[in-house]
Formats: C-alpha cells, sequence, structure tokens
C-alpha cells in the first residue's frame, strides 16, 4: 500500500491512498487538528465529503442491532437514507461488514449483525 500525505494548511491533512494491492481501495481522508494529538474527521471545501462517510455507516449499521439483529438490504438503506447517507456508501458499508463477519449474510438481501466476536458469536446462536 502506498498512502501521500499532504499538509492542505497548519491544520488539515489529506491522506489519499495512491496504491492499494490489498482491497484495492483508493480513498481520500481529510483529516483536521483539534488539540494535541487529536484528530477529526473534515470536509475539504474543494471535496463533498472527508472519507470517512462509509466508516460512519458501518458503525450505523452495526448499532441498528439494538433494535433487532436480523435486517434486510432494503430496510438498511432505508433506515440510513433517513439519516442522510447515500445508498452507495450503505451498499458499500454492507459490503464490508460482510466481508469482516460483523454482518452475516443469510440469503440473498438479507442479513444478520453479528455480535462483538462476529461470526463465532452468531454461529453459537449468542446474538439475540
Amino acid at each position: 500500500m502506498v498512502m501521500n500525505m499532504e499538509a492542505l494548511d497548519s491544520e488539515t491533512i489529506k491522506l489519499k491512498v495512491d496504491k492499494n494491492r490489498i482491497s484495492g481501495d483508493y480513498m481520500t481522508l481529510f483529516i483536521r487538528k483539534t488539540g494535541d494529538d487529536r484528530f477529526e474527521p473534515f470536509v475539504s471545501p474543494t471535496e463533498s465529503a472527508s472519507g470517512f462517510e462509509k466508516f460512519i455507516v458501518q458503525d450505523y449499521i452495526l448499532s441498528l442491532a439494538s433494535e433487532k439483529t436480523d435486517w434486510t438490504t432494503l430496510e438498511m438503506q432505508v433506515k440510513g437514507q433517513l439519516q442522510g447517507y447515500s445508498e452507495t456508501t450503505i451498499k458499500r458499508a454492507i459490503s464490508n461488514l460482510t466481508q469482516s463477519g460483523k454482518l452475516l449474510k443469510i440469503k440473498r438481501g438479507e442479513y444478520e449483525i453479528a455480535g462483538e466476536n462476529g461470526r463465532v458469536e452468531a454461529a453459537l446462536g449468542l446474538v439475540n
């Protein structure tokens, strides 16, 4: 993986993945210094997003487990879009969560949100 870091100003950094053989994901992230050794996602005036949206949506999808554990793609998309997330970002988040084992594909279009231990917990039937 090759990542370049560019200081946009004294408080803002642009991180850009220029080469990635692992996941093929070529994202650009923007972060801003908010204190000593503290940073937060930042939307650059020249961009429409910070690059962290996929991760924010992933966290949102996992938080849906407090309502129920079985979800369809459509249900997750509707809930996410009501929160202001794009359909494309929601689909990417679902895909990444499935690959990581945090979202278990039951059958096409149907998923189960795994617990903290992912597939092991779900396989043991410990997910409520």
